[in-house]
């Protein structure tokens, strides 16, 4: 479905997604940011990734939008992909579809 696609990209490993979202945490060694893929789905256009980033803002944290298609953002990518919780930890979220 759209929605678990939709969920499975924002909280899976980082590609190459034309958005990232980033996440504030403090860890031990201090601060520290997680990135996000925005899904594909809504990250097609600014003004949708940026009503994505509205409500991440409100449900899950602060974080600020990242647009992985210029060079800044590119470098952002890079290190979304080396630092993503998902891509340092293959399994641990599987995805599983039933129908009941």
């Amino acid at each position: 479905s759209a929605f678990a696609d939709a969920v499975g990209e924002c909280l899976g490993p980082v590609e190459n997604p034309r958005y990232l979202v980033t996440r504030p945490r403090h860890g031990i060694l201090g601060k520290k940011v997680d990135y996000h893929a925005v899904p594909r789905l809504l990250g097609r256009d600014k003004e949708r990734a940026l009503v994505f980033l509205s409500h991440w803002n409100r449900h899950v944290g602060p974080g600020s939008l990242i647009y992985t298609r210029r060079e800044g953002g590119r470098r952002a990518l890079l290190a979304a992909r080396g630092r993503a919780f998902a891509n340092n930890h293959p399994d641990a979220g599987v995805r599983v579809d039933r129908w009941q």
